[in-house]
């Protein structure tokens, strides 16, 4: 009569196991790979190197785009940032797309202490990051999603102001 007890016990301390195993096993992977983002073919993307090169050149400042294929704010600010009226104004920019996850780009020498995304991070055209241009949010100052594409403008005119650049 002893042995139902003793076997639930040990059905129960074997999905015990199973459910830690199976949860460790996700969890430590880290964030799961996504496909690419789609990010607006009409605006002229380049990576943090060459971002750089044309914007010595050019003396246009530079908008830095920190993502993550995984992240769905990303994802959604990709989306947004379709709008006619964004893609114009990305005109007067270097435009630079950095994978977060990528560490040989270089952008993470600016902000090496922040995780999340997306970023966004102004640069002057001599290559100094502009700290000051934020997005308003106190806990992430260089966060912007897909509902804050408005501020995210009025952040790119007033650099241009700045920069002597709007036409």
């Amino acid at each position: 009569m002893r042995l139902v007890p003793t076997i639930n016990v040990h059905w129960c301390c074997v999905s015990a196991v199973l459910l830690l195993w199976a949860f460790a096993s996700s969890s430590a992977a880290g964030p799961r790979k996504k496909t690419p983002i789609k990010w607006p073919t009409s605006i002229d993307w380049l990576n943090f190197e060459d971002g750089q090169q044309q914007a010595a050149v050019t003396q246009k400042p530079m908008l830095v785009l920190v993502y993550a294929n995984w992240c769905t704010q990303c994802d959604a600010l990709a989306k947004s940032m379709e709008d006619a009226a964004f893609v114009k104004l990305t005109k007067s920019f270097i435009m630079v797309l950095a994978d977060h996850d990528d560490k040989t780009q270089g952008v993470h020498v600016y902000t090496p202490d922040l995780s999340y995304v997306p970023r966004l991070l102004f640069m002057k055209p001599e290559g100094e990051f502009w700290s000051e241009m934020s997005s308003g949010n106190q806990r992430y100052p260089y966060f912007y999603q897909s509902s804050s594409l408005e501020k995210l403008m009025e952040n790119m005119k007033q650099s241009l102001t700045v920069h002597r650049q709007v036409k």
